[in-house]
């Protein structure tokens, strides 16, 4: 088993821990995503009497329900030995008691992010001290390349987000709740609507990254509204994918041509829908960034204007 398990819901920083710890020549380490698949994994392997050398994990910008439950199993006996690293933009309150309960515990802010091979070394003396410099300034790099910026603290407030933001708009209370929850319990920041006029106001209202439209709705259908939702600037960038309860190609067809992504079925598994999720998410992001990678090209420019001036 690895030595290390790092729980972090952002793609993004996960991908700069991923570059911090090959950095820092630490070996092998497990990924989880959220704070629920990590509390099922370490019940798991405490079962069978195994446990990690060192855990790191993010912390939400707002705390929540399993992330709160996850400390509070870490502050047992039996895991309250094992070292752990919490990163965060703040110090939560529940993160701040269990600093003052647990020993083996630091915080660290994303944006001292570069101190992380130090701690490691402390944890896991395999790395040479000159490796675990090299890995700190490595580390660095990595931000900057990652975010186009040469300042961590700059960088910082395009890195961090609430999760992935899904608007889940279904005419059934009870679909709405059961999809919630699921959504919810996988790290994804979740709010619901009841038909196209509330879903429409809601997405106008809050920056989401996906959204999930029933197609039959009590007030129309749902690729008139994802047709709505694609006319709108504000909208325009979200993934959006039309769910429904029967497979129909003319359903299909006409929510394809409407801008949607792809279409999702209720009688589908929980895992399938997740995935689907999941990529849509990362469509989403890719769009952003590739938006975000024009605005900076079109400043580029125009300060190369001003200075041929």
């Amino acid at each position: 088993m690895p030595g290390i398990l790092v729980v972090e819901r952002s793609t993004t920083l996960n991908h700069l821990l991923q570059r911090t710890l090959q950095a820092a020549q630490v070996g092998s380490w497990e990924e989880l995503h959220s704070f629920a698949d990590a509390l099922d994994h370490l019940q798991r392997v405490a079962d069978m009497g195994q446990s990690y050398q060192f855990i790191i994990t993010g912390s939400p910008p707002r705390s929540s329900r399993d992330f709160e439950e996850l400390l509070i199993f870490l502050r047992n006996p039996r895991q309250a030995r094992i070292p752990l690293l919490v990163l965060g933009l703040d110090k939560l309150p529940v993160v701040e008691q269990l600093l003052g309960q647990r020993a083996e515990t630091h915080f660290l802010p994303w944006t001292q992010f570069a101190r992380i091979p130090a701690l490691v070394r402390q944890v896991m003396p395999v790395v040479e001290p000159a490796l675990a410099e090299e890995a700190g300034a490595a580390a660095a790099e990595a931000m900057a390349g990652m975010v186009g910026a040469p300042s961590p603290e700059l960088a910082l407030p395009h890195l961090i987000a609430d999760g992935v933001r899904v608007l889940f708009v279904d005419d059934s209370a009870s679909v709405r709740i059961a999809y919630r929850q699921l959504l919810d319990r996988h790290g994804y920041l979740t709010e619901t609507a009841g038909s196209i006029s509330e879903g429409y106001l809601k997405a106008a209202g809050g920056a989401f990254d996906v959204m999930v439209i029933d197609y039959f709705l009590p007030d129309g259908n749902g690729d008139e509204l994802c047709r709505r939702l694609k006319q709108n600037p504000a909208t325009a960038d979200a993934a959006i994918s039309i769910i429904t309860g029967t497979y129909r190609e003319d359903v299909v067809k006409r929510c394809l041509e409407a801008g949607a992504v792809e279409c999702t079925f209720k009688n589908e598994a929980k895992e399938l829908f997740l995935a689907r999720i999941g990529g849509l998410a990362r469509h989403a992001e890719m769009r952003r960034a590739k938006r975000d990678d024009a605005e900076r090209m079109q400043r580029v420019l125009g300060m190369v204007g001003d200075g041929v001036l």
